[in-house]
């Protein structure tokens, strides 16, 4: 049987859940500044961070999002919409269909992506802090 957590370790739980609630209204804000909805970013970033090879297509990236496939093909639509994303057939299997950035879907996504990977290493010196401190 598992032991019961410390308080020492409620501490450290509550003080992670803080910081990642705070990430992600930093994201949300950092996304609308740039024009974008911060579910279009995440969208950019599973396109860019997927096998450049074979494009992804609606459904792999509906499971990445944890979205359905519908909800997913509604936000692809409104990313073609803005020139973030565009779909083209495979070149291998013609039912497919891949995603892939446009030049202007590259350039914001660098934007954020940098944006987001400072405030990642400042709270990571912040959580390990919290975490040295409160162990």
């Amino acid at each position: 049987m598992p032991r019961r957590p410390t308080y020492r370790r409620y501490i450290q739980l509550a003080e992670f859940r803080f910081r990642l609630t705070r990430f992600l209204q930093f994201s949300e804000g950092a996304a609308r500044e740039c024009g974008i909805s911060s579910l279009q970013y995440v969208a950019l970033l599973h396109v860019r961070a997927f096998d450049a090879a074979c494009g992804m297509s609606i459904g792999e990236l509906a499971g990445r999002m944890l979205a359905s496939h519908q909800a997913t093909a509604a936000l692809v639509q409104r990313c073609e919409v803005l020139d973030l994303l565009h779909k083209r057939r495979s070149r291998q299997d013609a039912r497919r269909v891949e995603l892939r950035l446009t030049p202007r879907g590259r350039f914001l996504l660098e934007r954020l992506a940098t944006r987001h990977l400072r405030e990642l290493k400042r709270l990571d010196a912040v959580i390990h802090s919290a975490a040295v401190t409160r162990t």
